[in-house]
């Protein structure tokens, strides 16, 4: 075996690290947060607040080349990415959903605790909207996993040495930390507001929270 053939057989062989950096964006107050209402999978808009909020975030983050960006399929993370990261191509990931919610959607916070009662207080507090038509923590978990497994995968290397933005939500930005931290925190625990950023690192097989619900872009 020459010095070519030995070169060409290690770079076949040699198992190519990957390091992807990772930074999760949650929406812009959307209409539903301004008014206390469940949205779930709802197409429910950017408040104003929300609009003002992307575009700060724009201006903070505008340095960083980011060779992908993916945002979940709903209506508000789609406005964000637009406004957030104007220019790049985004790919849709249903993965990446806020919690299914079911017939709770579009309906006011303080009506569903009036109305509902202890029925939608267990709901929330175990985070199990299935009894509504949703989703539970466990839906949840698999597609958030399927989806943080995808920017590990070696074999398919796709965003091998990437810097990835997805624009997410609450509940998928939390189960993506829960992913990396292996177990669950209680959802009062951790703040994830609206235009934050959260950025994790995967390298040597590993992942590493950088920080948590950065929000000096947005005051």
């Amino acid at each position: 075996m020459d010095f070519f053939q030995a070169l060409c057989y290690i770079f076949v062989n040699f198992k190519w690290d990957i390091v992807v950096e990772l930074y999760c964006i949650r929406h812009g107050e959307s209409e539903a947060n301004k008014t206390k209402k469940h949205s779930g999978w709802g197409s429910t808009r950017l408040s104003e607040l929300g609009n003002i909020q992307a575009n700060k975030l724009k201006e903070f983050i505008q340095k960083i080349k980011f060779d992908y960006v993916i945002a979940s399929d709903l209506l508000r993370t789609r406005l964000t990415a637009e406004l957030v990261l104007p220019g790049h191509d985004y790919q849709l990931d249903d993965r990446i959903r806020e919690y299914g919610v079911g017939s709770l959607e579009g309906r006011l916070i303080e009506d569903c605790i009036r109305e509902d009662g202890e029925l939608y207080i267990r709901a929330l507090a175990e985070h199990d909207f299935t009894v509504y038509g949703g989703e539970n923590s466990e839906m949840v978990i698999q597609r958030t996993a399927a989806f943080m497994q995808e920017m590990e995968a070696k074999e398919a290397g796709i965003y091998r040495n990437c810097k990835i933005a997805a624009v997410g939500h609450f509940g998928s930005i939390r189960h993506i930390l829960y992913y990396v931290l292996g177990y669950q925190l209680s959802s009062d625990k951790i703040a994830i507001n609206n235009c934050s950023l959260t950025k994790l690192k995967f390298e040597n097989g590993k992942w590493r929270i950088c920080f948590v619900n950065c929000c000096e872009s947005i005051g």
